[in-house]
C-alpha cells in the first residue's frame, strides 16, 4: 500500500529553530550518525534521517513547546505512530522535546530514553493522549489501535529532551581544534544558515497527498538536504570562502608559481576536487575532519611558518597518512586555513 503524505507544514520562528536542532541532533548528537547521509524535510515527519540508499531512516517529530502534561506528549506521537503502522520501514522513532514535566521522568537527568524511564502514571497518560489523537485523524485507521500496537509501538519510541543551545549543536559536528571553533554568536549565525536551507525546503511545491512506496521516493521532490551540503556550508562559514569553488588562497601560489597559468587552474581545481571528495565521501570524510584539526593546531601553534614548513610537521601524522588526499591537495587546505587563522 501506498504511504500517503499527510499534515506537512511550514514553521517559522521559535518552531523552525527547534526543528534544525532536530536535524543537527541526528548530524552529530548520536553514536550512529555518521550513517545518516541525508534529510529529508517535511515529508514523512519533520526531519527523516536516511542512509545512502534511503533503506534506513531515523524518524524524527519535533516539539518546540514543553509539554503540560504526558497527555500531550501522546498526543504528539501521532505522525510517528503513522509512520510506524505504515508499509514504509522506519528503524529509529524519535520524539524530539524542548522538556516534560518534573514528574514524567523517574530519573530527570537522563536526556535521552525509552519508556523504561517514564513513569508508570505518565505512561497511562501518554497512551490515552495518543489514542484520542488517533481516533480524531482521519488518516489513522481505526484497526490500528489496538492494544498490541500501541505497545509496540510505544516499546520502539526514543524521547530525547533538548538541553543544548543553537551553539551547542554546531559544535557537535564539527571535529575540531577548540582554539579554532569560533565564538557562539558565529556558531548561531551558522545555525541560522542551517536553518533557513532546511525552512527553504518548506516553501517548495506541496507534498500533501503525494504517495510513494519506497523511502527514497522522497529523492523525487526537492524535500531533502545531504550531511555533506550542511558540512560544506559550515566550513566555508569557518573559512569564509567557498572552499571548492572559490580561487585559491594566497599561501598556495608559491607552491605552483613554477607552472604556466593553464596547468596552475588545472592543479587548483584538482585540489579543490579531491578535497570535495575527502569532504563528502562518508567513507573518508571522519579522516577528513581529523587532519583539519591536526592542521589548525599546528597552524595556531606555528603561525611564522609557511605551507611547506606546515606540511612537514605533520607529514608523519597518522591524520595525514589515513586521508586520500595528495601532496598538492594537503598543501592547499594548509594554505586554506592560514588563510582563514590570520
Amino acid at each position: 500500500m501506498a504511504y500517503v503524505v499527510r499534515s506537512t507544514e511550514s514553521k517559522r520562528g521559535k518552531g523552525a529553530d527547534f526543528e534544525t536542532k532536530a536535524l543537527l541532533y541526528l548530524m552529530g548528537g548520536r553514536q550512529d550518525s555518521f550513517e545518516i547521509y541525508g534529510f529529508a524535510i517535511d515529508f514523512y515527519n519533520d526531519v527523516t534521517g536516511l542512509d545512502t540508499h534511503a533503506e534506513r531512516a531515523w524518524d524524527v517529530q519535533s516539539k518546540g513547546n514543553v509539554a503540560k502534561g504526558p497527555k500531550e506528549v501522546g498526543r504528539e506521537l501521532i505522525t510517528l505512530f503513522k509512520n510506524y503502522m505504515s508499509d514504509l520501514e522506519f528503524d529509529y522513532l524519535i520524539l524530539f522535546m524542548a522538556g516534560v514535566p518534573d514528574s514524567f521522568r523517574i530519573d530527570n537527568s537522563i536526556t535521552v530514553f525509552d519508556v523504561t524511564n517514564i513513569t508508570e502514571k505518565a505512561m497511562k497518560s501518554v497512551r490515552a493522549g495518543l489514542v484520542e489523537e488517533a481516533k480524531q485523524k482521519t488518516y489513522i485507521d481505526g484497526d490500528w489501535i489496538t492494544d498490541d500496537n500501541i505497545n509496540d509501538f510505544l516499546g520502539k519510541v526514543t524521547f530525547v529532551i533538548d538541553d543544548k543551545t543553537k551553539a551547542d549543536y554546531v559544535k557537535n559536528i564539527l571535529r575540531l581544534n577548540p582554539r579554532f571553533i569560533p565564538k557562539d554568536v558565529v556558531l548561531d549565525g551558522i545555525f541560522n544558515r542551517i536553518r533557513d536551507a532546511q525552512a527553504s525546503k518548506k516553501n517548495n511545491t506541496s507534498v500533501e497527498g503525494e504517495m510513494v512506496t519506497h523511502l527514497r521516493d522522497v529523492y523525487t521532490y526537492d524535500r531533502t538536504i545531504k550531511a555533506r551540503e550542511i558540512r560544506l556550508m559550515v566550513i566555508n562559514s569557518l573559512v569564509n570562502r567557498n572552499i571548492v569553488r572559490d580561487g585559491a588562497p594566497r599561501y598556495f601560489f608559491p607552491l605552483i608559481q613554477n607552472y604556466d597559468a593553464l596547468k596552475q587552474k588545472e592543479v587548483i581545481e584538482d585540489c579543490q576536487l579531491q578535497i570535495s571528495v575527502a569532504l563528502f565521501d562518508k567513507a573518508n570524510s571522519d579522516s577528513f575532519w581529523d587532519l583539519l584539526d591536526v592542521i589548525v593546531d599546528v597552524i595556531i601553534d606555528h603561525k611564522e611558518i609557511g605551507t611547506s614548513d606546515t606540511y612537514d610537521l605533520i607529514v608523519e601524522n597518522n591524520a595525514l597518512r589515513a586521508t586520500l588526499l595528495d601532496v598538492l591537495s594537503v598543501q592547499y587546505l594548509i594554505s586554506v586555513m592560514k588563510e582563514a587563522l590570520e
